[in-house]
């Protein structure tokens, strides 16, 4: 007999005149996103940031958990981590909202939806393709939701962006170099070591290129991953728009040890 899901009960708190929200403690997803019924692949990626796995549905939603464990700006993200209930909008009594991520930045707390660009502007259809025109009335009112989000969230003065595939990889870094990053962020180091690597490029004026990160660990075998590494920890930086190679210049971040 198959277990039965524990539902959870919204408790509605004040988050503006005409906007209500629910949250867990500790920003835990307010929606069951592994056991619930989808009709698309989930999955969880293990952010070395948070120290836990963050669910993401879909490949843009990993691509984008994938490129916050990378960026220096990205503190720490939350999947799904609470629901709006709007009364703003008379034709729209009690919308609901769950955005996909929050992010906690260097500059504070962002709220994200993440869509492929096409489900916000696909391709003008012709008039003979059905299909295509069911798509783009279904952009629209996309649109207008996420609009009507957007507008929730501003009278309650907090941040809210919608971003897609597009916007990822022109703001956040290219996919190759976080898949490369994320490829090598499992080494450990002793502390020793770790301040062996902060203190040269403190003593360097804060940068080194990568060969010279990479043979403060020689005798591990791959320093170049004990180096990448400490990205997610945001130690240190490097240009996530420019492919890795031994003369990637490799900054210090902003955590020290």
């Amino acid at each position: 007999m198959p277990r039965r899901r524990r539902k959870i009960e919204r408790a509605w708190g004040f988050l503006c005149e005409g906007v209500d929200a629910f949250r867990l403690e500790a920003n835990e997803a307010v929606r069951r996103v592994i056991t619930g019924r989808r009709n698309h692949i989930v999955g969880g990626h293990f952010s070395m940031k948070m120290r836990g796995h963050v669910v993401h549905e879909g490949g843009i939603e990993e691509r984008f958990v994938r490129a916050s464990d990378c960026v220096l700006h990205a503190k720490r993200v939350w999947a799904q981590p609470e629901t709006i209930r709007m009364n703003i909008f008379p034709e729209f009594e009690g919308e609901i909202y769950t955005p996909d991520y929050l992010v906690e930045h260097d500059a504070g707390f962002i709220r994200y939806e993440v869509k492929q660009w096409t489900e916000l502007r696909p391709p003008k259809p012709a008039d003979w393709d059905e299909d295509g025109k069911r798509k783009w009335e279904e952009a629209k009112l996309l649109r207008a939701r996420l609009r009507r989000v957007r507008e929730a969230y501003r009278r309650a003065s907090l941040s809210f962006r919608v971003i897609t595939e597009r916007g990822i990889a022109k703001y956040w870094g290219d996919p190759d170099v976080v898949d490369e990053v994320i490829a090598n962020d499992r080494w450990d180091v002793e502390p020793e070591e770790l301040n062996r690597l902060v203190t040269a490029l403190v003593e360097a004026g804060g940068s080194l290129p990568m060969w010279r990160c990479e043979a403060l660990f020689e005798q591990v075998p791959f320093p170049r991953g004990v180096v990448l590494s400490r990205i997610p920890e945001r130690i240190i930086r490097i240009d996530l728009f420019s492919p890795v190679g031994p003369h990637t210049i490799v900054h210090i971040g902003v955590v020290s040890c």
